[in-house]
């Protein structure tokens, strides 16, 4: 018998465990964080390196040539060099956006159901106000009277769907507090701070990442939308929401430079949110 043959039903088995769609849902944006960190290794041009000479070069197999895969565009800057460093750019920037949404939603929580009462009802009051707010719209108004920068950009992005954590750290940590693991180290002497972050955060971590699995795809294309209307990043930075409203231009004579950030965008954003059902699915208790 070959000692290479795998039993059907352990392959089967497998993809239960990890179904296809899963599989590229992981592995995208896994490519896509490889890229983020080797992007210095894999461009061979400068991001900003200009060439007259070959400005709407057309990608390869297009009548194109094998020193720009994905063309170039108006400046003659190649296009695969610029997209590989709008995906660090745009991936950096939702990564610490949502960290920062992430920490004020779950501070907000925890402060909710340590204090309750009149506390309690104030945090949630303002996280029902945050929620009601056009976030969008008010982002707009702030970067076009402040003027658009990086940390301003950041600091906004980071200020949208925390009270999405406030509301599910405030119930979460209100059901650990009353189990009997919470209640021991109470009885022991701990600190209300030592409670919540030593003992509570933890157990409620694993929920909240996959919050914020959900929420980073938002994340990214609220940073496309300001910088497709020239209030995100500026040049001679570029980010995908960048390329596209630059593209947008050349849409009848050069598509490829709308076409390849648009469609690393299309792809990234569903396969994060996959990743995130997935997770989410996993960790429910309710469903074994």
């Amino acid at each position: 018998m070959d000692q290479n043959y795998t039993p059907p039903g352990r392959i089967s088995r497998f993809f239960e465990k990890w179904p296809l769609l899963v599989l590229f849902a992981l592995g995208w944006p896994a490519l896509m964080l490889a890229v983020s960190a080797l992007a210095d290794v894999l461009t061979p041009y400068a991001i900003n390196a200009t060439d007259l000479r070959n400005r709407l070069h057309s990608p390869m197999g297009f009548g194109g040539s094998v020193l720009h895969p994905f063309g170039t565009d108006e400046l003659g800057r190649d296009v695969m060099t610029r997209l590989i460093f709008s995906i660090r750019m745009s991936v950096a920037i939702a990564f610490v956006a949502a960290i920062i949404s992430a920490v004020i939603g779950t501070a907000v929580g925890l402060i909710a159901a340590h204090f309750r009462g009149v506390v309690e009802d104030m945090m949630m009051a303002l996280a029902d106000v945050g929620s009601s707010l056009p976030f969008m719209i008010i982002a707009l108004a702030v970067l076009a009277i402040f003027g658009s920068n990086l940390f301003l950009l950041v600091c906004l992005m980071g200020l949208s769907g925390w009270e999405r954590y406030a509301r599910l750290t405030r119930g979460l940590t209100i059901s650990a507090k009353e189990q009997g693991y919470a209640r021991a180290v109470r009885q022991l002497g701990a600190s209300p701070a030592r409670v919540y972050l030593v003992h509570i955060l933890p157990n409620i971590g694993g929920t909240l990442l996959v919050t914020m699995t959900l929420t980073f795809p938002e994340v990214i294309l609220l940073e496309t939308g300001l910088s497709f209307l020239g209030l995100g990043v500026q040049p001679p930075a570029s980010s995908l929401g960048n390329m596209i409203g630059f593209g947008r231009q050349y849409l009848h004579t050069a598509p490829w430079i709308l076409l390849a950030p648009s469609a690393v965008v299309v792809l990234t954003t569903p396969s994060i949110s996959t990743v995130g059902d997935w997770l989410r699915d996993r960790m429910d208790p309710t469903l074994h």
